[in-house]
């Protein structure tokens, strides 16, 4: 069943050159791409609010979905797309250099009667093309779900740093915000990839009702404010406490790029649904996993996720801190 332009997308599409294992390949990328279609696989018709302009051919060439997105392009004048190289570590650690930056995605200029049909908003910047200020002017009329990857990032002669000072720089003026996902790639300086990593990302958690932070293979967690009172939240869920989410794995081996993306919007697009906070991010924690070892896209057989589900229910447990 869809459901027509539930959830609106702010974002940018990248050209991706990634290296993986010595083998490089490019590709259409970008929050634009991994969370549209990852929308548009689990039932809901995203709208996308980018910037394309001159590349509109270069992004229609390369990507054979085109056709199938709706997509409100905010600078029809912009002339450069974001292009990252990436590559990936032996422990599955990704190494990103910006080779070019693209143009401002102006949500101050975009016709609000267009997202009169959405109840959510999905914002993910790429690198700072999304004003704070104006996703602070959304939060009060649309549940607002914002990936914090594009605020941790700061350009370098070494390549990208993604640091938790970056996203503390740039979040000072928003709260409000319905989630906001995080990775430990987000937090390279700090990070360790477990427990631990929840005392580091506590300062974050006042922004938002819902606060995700995933680690890749090693799964994620969920934390849920305790002022958070909503018909998404049920079962057994302790507001004010992490949740523990399992990865879903496959294989070893396999390409998780755009895996955050992918994530967050299989989060938003379960809630969307219906479903319950952590029954959304225990699929999306699936869809990510598939994306692994199949690739993306892929068509998404509904009865497998909600057999894996079943399964990997019994993995998840709270952590106190």
């Amino acid at each position: 069943m869809f459901y027509l332009r539930k959830v609106a997308l702010a974002s940018s599409f990248t050209i991706d050159r990634i290296d993986l294992k010595g083998r490089i390949y490019e590709r259409i990328g970008g929050p634009a791409y991994y969370a549209s279609l990852a929308l548009y696989m689990i039932g809901l018709e995203p709208l996308i609010i980018t910037s394309l302009g001159n590349n509109v051919k270069k992004v229609r060439d390369l990507l054979p979905e085109y056709d199938l997105l709706n997509i409100v392009d905010t600078d029809r004048g912009c002339s450069s797309i974001y292009t990252f190289y990436h590559r990936y570590g032996e422990n599955g650690k990704r190494y990103s250099e910006i080779h070019k930056t693209g143009c401002y995605v102006g949500l101050d200029k975009l016709d609000r009667e267009v997202l009169n049909d959405t109840d959510w908003i999905l914002v993910s910047p790429v690198y700072r093309e999304i004003r704070p200020e104006h996703i602070a002017g959304l939060v009060n009329s649309k549940k607002v779900a914002l990936d914090l990857q594009g605020y941790s990032r700061e350009i370098t002669d070494h390549g990208v740093k993604s640091s938790i000072e970056n996203l503390q720089k740039h979040l000072r003026m928003l709260s409000g915000l319905y989630i906001i996902h995080l990775s430990s790639d987000d937090i390279q300086d700090i990070a360790s990839g477990g427990d631990n990593d929840l005392y580091k990302v506590s300062g974050l958690i006042s922004r938002a009702l819902i606060t995700a932070y995933t680690i890749g293979a090693s799964g994620g967690y969920i934390y849920v404010s305790r002022g958070h009172s909503s018909s998404y939240v049920v079962g057994n869920m302790i507001r004010g406490v992490w949740h523990y989410i399992p990865a879903y794995k496959e294989k070893e081996n396999g390409d998780p790029t755009g895996c955050g993306d992918i994530f967050l919007a299989s989060m938003v697009g379960y809630m969307a649904r219906g479903y319950s906070i952590i029954d959304s991010a225990l699929r999306a924690s699936i869809i990510s996993g598939i994306r692994v070892s199949r690739g993306f896209p892929i068509p998404i057989d509904h009865d497998e996720i909600e057999k894996i589900a079943e399964t990997l229910r019994r993995s998840i447990r709270r952590t106190y801190i």
